[in-house]
């Protein structure tokens, strides 16, 4: 099976989260793709360009259980 890459894994517009190494994770948006990565938007407006399948995941709702 061959790896998927990031923009196949997140589409546009949908929320994630990823690792900021001083803020943990922190939610945001897929605004754009541009290979190999992902533009994520936080809440704050800043835009991150993600690269590392490891520093980003799809947004689980804190209101979910995680069990």
């Amino acid at each position: 099976m061959a790896k998927q890459h990031l923009t196949d894994l997140y589409p546009l517009h949908s929320r994630v989260e990823i690792m900021l190494s001083k803020q943990g994770w922190q939610t945001g948006l897929v605004v754009r793709h541009q290979y190999p990565g992902v533009w994520v938007l936080d809440g704050a407006g800043n835009a991150w360009f993600v690269t590392n399948r490891q520093n980003i995941r799809p947004y689980s709702s804190p209101d979910q259980d995680e069990t």
